[in-house]
């Protein structure tokens, strides 16, 4: 048999070797021990018995109370230097020791409390002078079989006689990691520590209730998913922490212990599935990318085959490979929100901070469960900093998205408005008397001259009519019907000028099915004409639409000059008229200020370009 005296937290194998160390030299793991706790009557508050605990590891869970008060081992324990001994999975057996003095001139009570409410099996042990003369069974499952518990964690009550003392031994063995930290407090004082703990740890539930019930509302009567979502997350991680704080034995003292544990992590699983799918609902359908499911899928695949593992496996292993797969599928999701970036928003940064908090959360509780972190600060306390938070951030991200998807039905309603108007504008301006005489005009001496062109400019005249006059509640059209639309018109405008006009495009291919707005390619062209007319007898017209990057870019070039006809400067800055005041405005209404409009001079051309933002893959 090897048994060991290692420091807190260090793993098995290292454990060992600190046995064969203790065992070569006794004298300077005595020398480690720490001193005594000191008390009296005016000893105030709770009090952290760590820095004066001394541990003892025994890796066969073979030693009995009997074995280390007395020497050897009584010289093997060695100081916790501060912090609260931190093992993870381990089969061994954790010894304490304390010695606990009191000053005052009257006996006192005092009570010890072991602040994990999950551990196994934990057993008190009060010795003085060599003699047990207390043992107390106070683990989750000695509590299940005694069906009766004082308090939610392994609680001595500790009678010191007048300047006396008592050494307090614990033994604490559990198929869950093992973190023991251990305060001292007279029972008034314990009494309103307790106070303030259980209504703190209320006011969390209280709050995981209140957004639970208000997502469960909004959720269902305004079929919103992401409240569900959020509902799915509150109430899972309220479910983890009342079982991590053990509010499960208050309130169903007949419960299984398997759903202490089991349970524990299976609410912890369903809360990181809320959680991929709220990051997949807030980022949006119209940015989330088929990369992008397909990681978020992955990640639910791994939680599905860990949550699987706990009806499989034992707790202990069951659980690190749960913690595991959680902290893949927490990245995952937050991988999934970075690559979804586009620029800072409020709804963006509430959906990332919280989860950026959450995953450090799991992180640290999965590397303190494999002691490989010290416990610098309890999980109980990075529970009620992350769960608040990320809660928090959550519902405003909501609350943002919501904003957001209100101001964009009004654009759209403002877009759709000024849809209607430019309709109205085009057929006034194309579709007027004087466009259709001068085309009837036109056939007419076509009759005469070259009967055969007839059935071709009336084939024209009746594709621009379906094109223009046709309803559509779109404000978006694929740019293909944008450029036939524009060829049905200079077709028609062909037979007035004959030779005189020209067209020429250049479509780069794979970019006809992006959407652009409806009218507004005919606008800019019909400007183009207009004006070319105005200052040369030859209308060259150039219509061109490429894609660059994630945008799309449109251009329309005829030749001229942007400050010919003596046009005063604030109406050249103003776009050249009404028809590209009206293009401005609705791009506004459409893009925000995502997309833009230029009417520049490039040497004897004027070049009027759309730059728009072009959908990504996959949506």
């Amino acid at each position: 048999m090897l048994l060991g005296v290692p420091r807190p937290r260090l793993p098995g194998w290292t454990a060992r070797i600190g046995a064969l160390c203790c065992v070569c030299l006794p004298a300077i793991a005595a020398a480690d021990s720490p001193p005594s706790l000191v008390v009296g009557a005016e000893t105030p508050g709770v009090i952290d018995l760590v820095p004066h605990v001394a541990v003892l590891v025994d890796p066969d869970a073979s030693l009995g109370i009997g074995d280390v008060i007395a020497a050897p081992w009584s010289d093997r324990f060695t100081a916790t230097g501060g912090l609260p001994p931190t093992h993870g999975f381990t089969t061994a057996a954790v010894w304490l020791r304390a010695e606990i003095r009191s000053t005052s001139n009257l006996p006192q009570e005092w009570l010890v409390e072991l602040s994990t409410a999950r551990l196994s099996h934990f057993t008190w042990f009060v010795v003085h002078d060599g003699r047990v003369e207390l043992v107390q069974e106070d683990g989750a499952v000695d509590r299940q079989a005694q069906a009766a518990a004082t308090s939610r964690f392994p609680l001595l009550r500790l009678p010191l006689p007048p300047g006396g003392s008592r050494v307090v031994y614990g033994r604490a063995r559990s198929d869950t990691s093992i973190r023991l930290p251990l305060t001292v407090a007279t029972p008034p004082a314990y009494a309103r520590h307790d106070v303030i703990r259980t209504a703190r740890d209320m006011a969390q539930f209280g709050f995981c209730a209140a957004i639970a019930f208000q997502s469960l509302l909004l959720g269902g009567l305004q079929r919103r998913p992401l409240d569900r979502r959020l509902m799915v997350i509150a109430l899972a991680y309220m479910a983890y922490a009342s079982i991590y704080n053990g509010y499960l034995p208050v309130f169903w003292p007949g419960r299984p212990l398997w759903l202490e544990k089991q349970g524990l992590m299976a609410a912890a699983g369903i809360g990181t599935f809320g959680f991929i799918g709220f990051n997949l609902a807030a980022i949006g359908a119209e940015r989330v990318t088929v990369l992008d499911r397909g990681i978020a899928r992955t990640a639910t695949a791994i939680l599905v085959l860990a949550l699987g593992s706990l009806l499989l496996f034992p707790f202990a292993i069951a659980a690190q490979i749960m913690l595991t797969a959680m902290i893949v599928a927490l990245l995952a999701s937050l991988a999934v929100v970075v690559r979804s970036f586009d620029g800072w928003r409020l709804d963006y940064a509430m959906v990332l901070l919280p989860g950026a908090i959450t995953t450090v959360y799991i992180t640290i509780m999965r590397l303190e469960a494999l002691d490989v972190v010290p416990p610098l600060v309890s999980e109980q306390r990075l529970g009620q900093f992350a769960l608040p938070v990320m809660l928090t951030g959550f519902s405003l991200a909501i609350s943002s998205r919501q904003k957001n998807l209100l101001e964009a039905e009004m654009r759209l309603a403002a877009a759709r408005e000024a849809e209607s108007a430019a309709r109205l504008e085009a057929l006034r301006f194309q579709i007027n008397p004087h466009f259709l005489f001068n085309t009837l005009t036109a056939i007419d001496a076509l009759s005469r001259v070259a009967p055969g062109r007839i059935p071709a400019i009336v084939e024209r005249l009746a594709t621009f009519l379906r094109l223009r006059v046709l309803p559509t509640r779109a404000a978006l059209v694929p740019l293909d019907h944008e450029i036939a639309t524009v060829r049905a018109y200079l077709d028609i405008e062909q037979v007035r000028y004959g030779d005189a006009l020209a067209a020429t495009y250049d479509i780069a291919p794979g970019i006809g099915d992006c959407p652009v707005p409806v009218f507004m390619l005919q606008l800019i062209v019909e400007n183009a004409v207009k004006h070319s007319r105005e200052t040369d007898d030859d209308l060259r017209l150039q219509i061109g639409a490429h894609a660059v990057g994630e945008r799309i870019v449109i251009s329309v070039a005829n030749p001229g000059l942007l400050v010919a006809a003596g046009l005063p400067a604030d109406t050249i800055a103003a776009g050249l008229g009404l028809g590209t005041k009206n293009i401005r405005e609705r791009l506004a209404l459409h893009y925000g200020p995502n997309a833009r409009f230029s009417l520049v001079q490039e040497g004897d051309l004027v070049v009027a370009r759309l730059d728009l933002p072009r959908p990504r893959d996959g949506v």
